[in-house]
């Protein structure tokens, strides 16, 4: 319940509403300001799903076309680029972003809400001395301290970050689509009716006007896990994930695979064909762990889904059907050999 929240937090949600949409203003006129501008890259997670949230429950995502910095931008072929993070406080996630674009993109655009200028960081005189095609940076607030800063990240976050449903990680494997807001109530009656069926049972995550999320356990054995991962995995939980965020009239479904492996090397014979982390010289445990939940974390969604769909037919339409998997390769990049 609400109030058991420490009264900080009591005080967050009520003004998280007006943060959020403060937040949300400040896109809007960045974009209209710039109106020549089309493409939007989302730095890592939290600038990319900002973006993304805004252009969902504002009806934009035809009119706009967002990438995450992770992606390949030298395939951009835009004359102009919005470079987004949530907050900026060195610059060097954007000036990275930046270097991938080609030199035909020739007017790019920073925005962020928050930012410092703390006398050791400097990152706007920074940003834009990096590339002479940085034509701007657009920023909501200006700290004098990183410390400042970091508040207000915290503050903010609490109404930026918290509309997926209060345990969703980013970083598990997860199946995003679309339906109808006038569906919503359906969907999660069939979805119970389904979860049923498969004899499994569902309790609430989040129960909110706009966010319900389930949660649905299952064994180890009822998904078609190839044999030889149990050579070198534990599994000591499989969950799905269902969620649905509701925004006026659209509604987005979130489907999420949590895996939770331990792992054992010892009668691993993966070869360096098979296996991407045979390259990598540190880190190598956590890339596995990585790469187990990316794979198994996908064939459970894939099937869960598949049943799922069959047993709803054409009820309900579904749009704008799209993966998102951990972010591996910051495992290869940092400990691949030279």
């Amino acid at each position: 319940m609400d109030t058991d929240l420490p009264l900080v937090l009591q005080d967050l949600k009520k003004d998280s509403e007006a943060v959020r949409s403060r937040c949300f203003n400040f896109i809007r006129s960045l974009l209209e300001y710039n109106s020549d501008i089309k493409t939007i890259i989302g730095i890592e997670r939290k600038g990319f799903w900002i973006i993304e949230d805004y252009l969902f429950t504002n009806d934009l995502e035809r009119k706009y076309k967002l990438l995450p910095s992770t992606g390949n931008l030298h395939e951009i072929n835009d004359k102009s680029v919005l470079v987004f993070d949530d907050s900026i406080r060195s610059g060097q996630h954007v000036i990275g972003a930046v270097k991938g674009l080609k030199k035909a993109c020739n007017k790019i655009v920073v925005g962020c809400f928050f930012i410092n200028e703390d006398g050791k960081y400097m990152p706007i005189d920074k940003i834009k001395s990096s590339d002479l095609r940085i034509k701007n940076v657009f920023f909501m607030n200006k700290y004098g301290s990183y410390e400042d800063q970091t508040k207000e990240i915290q503050k903010s976050g609490f109404a930026l970050y918290s509309t997926l449903g209060k345990n969703i990680n980013l970083d598990l494997p997860m199946l995003e689509f679309d339906i109808p807001g006038s569906n919503a109530e359906e969907m999660l009656q069939l979805y119970s009716k389904y979860i049923k069926t498969i004899n499994r049972k569902w309790s609430y995550i989040s129960n909110t006007s706009d966010v319900i999320e389930y949660s649905v356990d299952f064994p180890v054995n009822y998904f078609n896990i190839p044999s030889a991962f149990f050579e070198i995995c534990n599994f000591e939980l499989l969950k799905i994930r269902f969620c649905e965020v509701r925004r006026g009239t659209k509604c987005r479904i979130s489907i999420v695979a949590v895996v939770l492996p331990s792992l054992d090397f010892s009668n691993c014979n993966l070869t360096k064909n098979e296996c991407i982390g045979k390259d990598v010289v540190c880190g190598r445990d956590l890339l596995c762990i990585y790469c187990v939940i990316s794979f198994i974390g996908d064939l459970m969604i894939r099937e869960h889904y598949e049943g799922f769909s069959r047993f709803i037919g054409n009820k309900i339409k579904i749009s704008n059907m799209r993966w998102r998997h951990p972010l591996i390769n910051k495992f290869i990049e940092k400990g691949k050999v030279q």
